[in-house]
């Protein structure tokens, strides 16, 4: 058995347990002399530096953004700028939620909460403006209060992800 657990049971661990590890740094290796290819057209060049068999290959660098981070500062921005709610879908059975604003932010939140997502598409059928005030973790997961006329509607949910 792996990690103390039954062989019939996957450990999947969830990007909470991860929070603590700090980042390791990345390995460099010194390359080969650019003399050696010098004879090569600039499209071999280039490809040569592209595929990752090729001892200079170095991945295109991205920004490094934790999705936890990236989620926290959208629902941050949603929350400050009042964005309206534009549409509520609700999954088959509560497994996952969605809800566009009008900037075209769509959050995904699972698993979904069929009551919930239903008063809120009610209120925009009805005319509403849901607004999001705010959200914050809990225990690794996602607590968000909305505005709805004169009423507040909570969600929790274990997992949101925020997309543009």
């Amino acid at each position: 058995s792996l990690l103390g657990l039954p062989d019939s049971e996957l450990f999947m661990p969830r990007e909470s347990d991860f929070l603590s590890l700090e980042p390791l740094e990345p390995v460099t290796e010194a390359g080969l002399d650019a003399d050696e290819y010098a004879g090569d057209s600039p499209e071999l060049a280039a490809a040569r530096r592209r595929h990752p068999s090729h001892p200079d290959f170095i991945p295109v660098q991205s920004p490094v953004v934790n999705d936890h981070e990236r989620t926290v500062s959208c629902l941050e921005e949603l929350a400050e700028s009042r964005t309206e709610l534009a549409d509520v879908r609700p999954g088959p059975l509560g497994t996952l939620d969605v809800y566009v604003f009008a900037d075209g932010t769509t959050l995904c939140m699972t698993p979904g909460h069929r009551e919930t997502a239903e008063r809120l598409a009610a209120a925009l059928r009805a005319g509403e403006t849901p607004v999001l005030l705010g959200g914050s973790g809990v225990s690794g997961a996602y607590a968000l209060t909305f505005a709805c006329g004169e009423e507040s509607i909570y969600i929790l949910a274990d997992r949101v992800i925020a997309s543009l």
